[in-house]
């Protein structure tokens, strides 16, 4: 996790392999951008291209790639998430209903969605955050 990105805390407990790991929407989209890049992890930038009005460029990011994991344990993670017309997802709500994730790998990037409050309380039911969630994939189309 923390070679894709994630910067934990981890706490070295079985829920760790389930999941358990606090993350950023931001570290979350770098991790599943680091598997779809095979493993080479990019350093994020919020601002990809600046044009005039003219549509020259005057700026365009220009990603750094660095293998952080084995091609093939990226391969294998992407491979366990669902397919959903080409492009693969994970959408998930804790049973707690305080919090709920989409995660999204398209053919032109990676998007993490997290619905919850700064200050941790439910939010819906269980069953109501996956139809929001599945609503969010269906939205975002295959992009």
């Amino acid at each position: 996790a923390s070679l894709c990105g994630l910067g934990g805390p981890f706490v070295e407990t079985e829920d760790l392999y389930r999941g358990a790991a606090s993350a950023s929407p931001t570290e979350m989209a770098v991790g599943l951008a680091t598997l779809a890049n095979k493993g080479s992890r990019a350093k994020p930038f919020l601002i990809l291209k600046i044009q005039d009005r003219n549509g020259e460029v005057l700026y365009e990011a220009q990603p750094r790639l660095r293998q952080k994991i084995s091609r093939n344990a990226a391969l294998d993670a992407v491979s366990v998430l669902k397919n959903h017309s080409g492009t693969r997802i994970f959408t998930g709500a804790t049973a707690s209903e305080r919090d709920a994730w989409t995660l999204r790998l398209g053919p032109t990037g990676s998007t993490a969605i997290w619905i919850g409050f700064d200050q941790p309380t439910a939010i819906a039911r269980e069953a109501r955050l996956k139809s929001l969630l599945d609503e969010f994939v269906e939205r975002l189309g295959n992009d």
